[in-house]
């Protein structure tokens, strides 16, 4: 359940930041990477970076928004390969 649980997290960050309220999202999008690190979800890891680059961004914390998002970029590329296009797909397909 714990996957599950992430995407909660991620769907609460999305929806604090189209409020306004980063601090929020960041909190949530930092709860979703947790998980996703947790229990090993790399597609999971790579969307919480991209997510938490955007409200740093939104928040004005470029050099944290361009951590995040270089990490996400660098990872992006072994998700695609390995699992498709955005990792659920292709683990739903038993591609591992």
């Amino acid at each position: 359940m714990p996957g599950y649980a992430s995407w909660v997290y991620c769907t609460l960050g999305n929806a604090y930041a189209s409020l306004g309220d980063f601090n929020k999202a960041i909190e949530y999008h930092t709860q979703h990477l947790a998980i996703a690190k947790e229990v090993g979800d790399r597609a999971g890891e790579v969307i919480a970076y991209g997510s938490l680059g955007n409200a740093y961004q939104s928040q004005g914390d470029f050099s944290k928004a361009i951590e995040c998002w270089t990490w996400r970029q660098s990872h992006l590329v072994f998700v695609r390969l390995r699992f498709g296009r955005w990792g659920q797909e292709g683990q739903e397909k038993g591609q591992r």
